[in-house]
């Protein structure tokens, strides 16, 4: 690049191709230091002088010197828009204002533009205004493919667009930056408006690539009326086939905008189809263009993986996120299973299952998946949080809260086991279900550890008296057989036999377990009066068995209440041997994990609470102590002795959010919140609230669809600074089922176009490869049955369009071409060798004879 300096405002300024030999100027002081004799007399300080220009003009040759003189003005670019919308008498006001405001010369270059684009001379196109050719596609609009023409051209550009600014295909807004960039100007010169038929049309619907299932969608329907007056016509708006939308709207005269906020109730790529139906008295001259299709992409932020080691942890959880219309899936989880990805999922649930039991990758690609816009839930129990392994792991990092490392002290368990062996518990061998959960029970218990079996009918039957386990392994077998179904069934003396065994023994923990399929008989509140004896002064926990449909449900969801344990119903007898053993996981104590009703304190001001905050949350018995992280909220809190530690706490991490329950969801410390009408309702706003963020990535590239005359039209644009690469490609789902990819063309900096030449009337699936590495789609678009119309002239140009092509680009609408100031070309090199060269010689030969004549007198003197 040529390094320029300007020596004074009157001479022009001066370039060097090669500026690094100037630095050779430094070096005449040297060369006065040598010839400093010669200062002695007149003529040989003339010599120096002259041997000093010498050498500068030398400099200046070696320097490559050249002057820069102005760039001539470069005439203003002409684009004519020549398609059907524009009618003769307007192309004639054209071709005339053309002539007379702007003086173009014959070599003036001129675009004539419709479906397509052709450069002429102004020679050349002033006669084909009157007469367009019919190979520009006269029945389309394309401004877009206009505008993409002219940034082809030098930067710099003035461009008179003698238009409408009415556009059936492409759309030129995308281009404006691209334009301003290049400082290419625009000055729009808009005809008058041409008189049409009465008519009512749908112009444009308008509505988002990409929204999620749930939220709203807001259309936006550009709608025109040709008549003198207001009309009424009916307005419908479909989601695919069925009605989202009805109703009479009133149109005054001209282009009118509707918006109207809808929802979707489905997935996918879906197309909104509007329909404008004018009433019976009122004339439609095209009733062709009463239809207009937009397609919208809705992602799925409401379904749910649903992750426990176990099923029965899951089962109330699935049941409420199911009926509030999530689509939960829940796989059987282990360390060597494969789970579905995370990224499909709006929300990932992590529900009482320890950190050993997940394949050993997920945690890490839990916390990418929160970063990247992913909703996470971990709800506690005494597998999960800091009692699941995950203290310092990624999980906990995406977390709200610091977990709290398991801190166990042992302890003596007494476990008592009360079984209906009414006469019911033979249907699908209930019993023998139960008794092999009591032998699981009893496998799973240390010598050291107490047990015993109660059956009962309307009688208890002591099968196995309360011992050490140690003493009497060998004969449970032998005993368990002894219980046979028979009888009725009545509850209470069981019960109160099992409590005098208990009582009776030293234990840390004691432990009833109560199986039933039938009434329990006497009276509900003799059973809450034992249980709370019980549970209040002899320190046993009670759970209950719920087996089949016949159960008093409410009493023993209320005697597991009441008894601090957990309440289980199962209509599927197989299961009975995994929820005995599951009452026995608790055999030590947790200092981390703290069992006693709380009272949870909501927080007001929670968006995980919208309409709960107000109502009285139901107690918990028991959770799994965490700290607040900073920057996280506190949802809900509770108060232990006089700290406020978190129940829900949620915060955002990255991109998307998580949320930390620190109770459970199976019902043995969550029992009140089960029987809660606001349980359901209660997951469905934390869940909500969790996978909300989940949206498409972000990207530096937008795509228009359009058809014209060639064919299907993809324009993809870039707004980034840079491309990351020179290639797009298409993927087309055709009408009938058969696919094809194209390649788009990069025809300027940032926009890139394919043609998928005559497409037949359908809806189409795209899916672009851009040149950045990302994929954008599945996009939608439905090109129409011919239309044998065409375009239609408008009442009134489209200045809304036009004054922002001139205001994004500089330039002015409708101006006054005298006050246009057209830029210069660049500035034009005229080299100075022809004159610095024989300028050096000139010195050289008058140094010579300086030099001669300053040396006659000395060589007299001689």
């Amino acid at each position: 690049m040529d390094t320029v300096f300007s020596l004074a405002g009157w001479l022009p300024p001066l370039a060097f191709e090669r500026p690094a030999f100037l630095w050779l100027f430094a070096g005449l002081p040297l060369l006065w230091l040598v010839q400093r004799r010669s200062l002695r007399s007149g003529l040989g300080r003339l010599s120096l002088a002259l041997h000093s220009l010498l050498v500068g003009v030398l400099i200046l040759i070696a320097a490559g010197c050249h002057s820069l003189q102005p760039g001539t003005v470069r005439g203003p670019l002409l684009a004519f828009d020549v398609s059907h919308s524009l009618t003769l008498d307007q192309r004639r006001w054209m071709r005339d204002t053309a002539v007379r405001r702007l003086a173009p010369t014959p070599d003036t270059p001129t675009l004539l533009f419709a479906g397509t684009r052709q450069w002429l001379p102004w020679s050349e196109a002033e006669a084909l205004l009157l007469a367009p050719p019919p190979r520009l596609q006269l029945e389309h609009s394309n401004l877009a493919a206009a505008l993409t023409g002219i940034l082809a051209e030098q930067p710099g550009r003035t461009t008179y667009v003698l238009s409408d600014g009415w556009e059936t295909v492409g759309s030129a807004a995308p281009l404006l930056p691209l334009l301003a960039e290049r400082r290419q100007r625009l000055y729009p010169l808009a005809p008058p408006g041409a008189e049409r038929l009465p008519n009512l049309a749908i112009q444009r619907i308008g509505a988002p690539q990409v929204v999620q299932k749930g939220d709203g969608v807001t259309l936006r329907l550009v709608l025109d009326n040709t008549h003198s007056g207001r009309v009424e016509a009916e307005l419908a708006l479909r989601q695919r086939d069925q009605p989202v939308w009805q109703g009479v709207v009133s149109l005054p005269p001209g282009v009118s905008v509707l918006t109207r906020a809808i929802s979707l109730s489905d997935d996918g790529l879906i197309p909104l189809r509007a329909t404008l139906t004018p009433a019976s008295d009122v004339q439609d001259a095209h009733p062709d263009d009463n239809r207009a299709v937009a397609w919208v992409r809705v992602s799925r932020p409401d379904t749910v993986l649903l992750l426990s080691a176990r099923e029965r942890d899951n089962r109330y959880l699935r049941q409420a996120l199911s009926s509030r219309g999530f689509e939960v899936r829940a796989p059987r989880v282990s360390s060597s299973s494969t789970l579905p990805a995370p990224e499909s999922f709006g929300t990932v649930i992590l529900n009482n299952v320890d950190r050993h039991s997940l394949p050993a990758a997920l945690p890490s690609r839990l916390r990418t998946y929160v970063r990247d816009g992913g909703g996470l839930i971990m709800v506690g129990g005494e597998s999960s949080l800091g009692l699941g392994g995950y203290v310092g792991t990624p999980v906990e990092h995406a977390l709200p809260v610091v977990l709290t490392p398991p801190q166990k002290e042992e302890k003596r368990t007494a476990v008592m086991l009360v079984i209906d062996k009414s006469g019911s518990m033979r249907r699908e061998q209930r019993l023998l279900f139960a008794l092999a959960g009591v032998r699981g029970v009893a496998r799973n218990l240390k010598d050291s550890d107490l047990f015993g079996v109660i059956g009962f009918d309307k009688e208890p039957f002591p099968v196995i008296p309360l011992s050490y386990m140690g003493k009497i392994r060998p004969e449970v077998e032998a005993r368990i057989d002894r219980l046979r179904a028979a009888g009725g069934t009545y509850l209470l003396p069981a019960l109160e036999e099992a409590k005098r065994q208990l009582e009776r023994q030293h234990a840390t923990r004691k432990h009833v377990v109560i199986l039933t399929d039938g009434e329990t008989g006497g009276s509900g509140s003799a059973y809450l009066d034992l249980v709370s004896v019980m549970r209040q002064e002899l320190g046993m926990t009670i759970s209950t068995i719920a087996v089949g449909r016949q159960p008093n449900l409410r009493l023993l969801s209320r005697l597991a209440d009441y008894g601090g344990g957990a309440f289980h119903h199962t209509t599927d007898p197989s299961s009975l041997p995994e929820l005995f053993i599951g009452e026995l996981e608790d055999t030590a104590q947790e200092k981390t994990m703290l069992e006693q009703e709380f009272t949870p304190i909501p927080n007001p001001r929670s968006p995980l609470l919208a309409g709960l905050a107000a109502l009285r949350l139901p107690q918990v018995k028991g959770y799994v102590e965490v700290r607040l992280k900073p920057g996280a909220r506190s949802d809900v809190s509770l108060r232990v002795d006089g700290a406020s530690p978190p129940l829900l706490a949620s915060w955002t991490y990255g991109q998307g959010r998580a949320v930390a329950f620190a109770s459970d969801a199976n019902g043995r410390w969550s029992a009140p919140w089960i029987g809660w009408d606001g349980f359901s309702g209660f997951w469905e706003q934390v869940v909500r609230w969790s996978g909300h963020t989940r949206q498409e990535k972000q990207t530096d590239f937008v795509v228009e669809l359009g058809h014209t005359g060639q064919g299907l039209v993809m324009d993809l644009f870039s707004h980034a600074s840079r491309e990351h690469g020179r290639s797009a490609t298409a993927d087309l789902r055709l009408p009938g089922g058969t696919s094809h990819s194209v390649s788009l063309d990069r025809l300027a900096p940032g926009h890139y176009q394919a043609v998928y030449a005559k497409p037949e009337p359908g809806d189409y699936r795209i899916d672009l490869r851009l040149p950045s590495g990302e994929t954008l789609g599945p996009l939608g678009y439905t090109v129409p049955a011919p239309n044998p119309r065409g375009e239609v002239p408008q009442p009134e140009p489209n200045l809304v369009l036009l004054e922002s092509l001139a205001h994004a680009t500089g330039g002015s609408l409708n101006p006054d071409p005298d006050s246009v100031v057209h830029a210069a070309g660049p500035p034009q090199a005229r080299p100075l060798l022809p004159y610095l060269l024989p300028l050096a010689v000139g010195l050289y030969l008058l140094e010579l004879i300086v030099r001669r004549l300053a040396g006659e007198p000395a060589e007299h003197a001689a």
